[in-house]
């Protein structure tokens, strides 16, 4: 059950996504930085439905998109190099690296004092 439940957020992250970006790139992209923490929702909040976890990464990215875009830019060199070792060196430093920074960042964005005043985000303190 929670395998189909994480399937069918990630589906939904992915449509959502995909039809922004029949608009034009922009808005692609943009929604895809309002989804950025969907699967690690999706792990802390297992009861929550789809829709509620794809609201709540939506809040947890409100103001934080430039941040997650500028990340993600910190990390062009290194795929670069990495694609000259044929992902060699995406697979042994530059994935694991990137994935615990991503959740380091997650962490942090919800243990922030800006957020500390968010009722949806009790849950995850509590777990933390």
């Amino acid at each position: 059950e929670q395998s189909s439940h994480i399937v069918g957020v990630l589906f939904r992250r992915d449509l959502s996504v995909f039809l922004r970006s029949l608009l034009f790139l922009i808005p692609g992209i943009v929604r895809a930085f309002e989804l950025y923490w969907t699967v690690q929702l999706t792990e802390d909040m297992p009861d929550r439905s789809e829709e509620e976890i794809l609201r709540i990464s939506t809040e947890l990215t409100r103001g934080y998109k430039v941040q997650l875009l500028l990340f993600e830019l910190s990390f062009l060199g290194w795929e670069i190099l990495s694609a000259m070792t044929m992902q060699l060196l995406s697979v042994f430093w530059v994935t694991p690296y990137k994935t615990m920074c991503r959740q380091l960042m997650y962490l942090d964005r919800i243990h922030a004092e800006e957020a500390a005043e968010d009722p949806f985000l009790d849950d995850l303190r509590s777990a933390s």
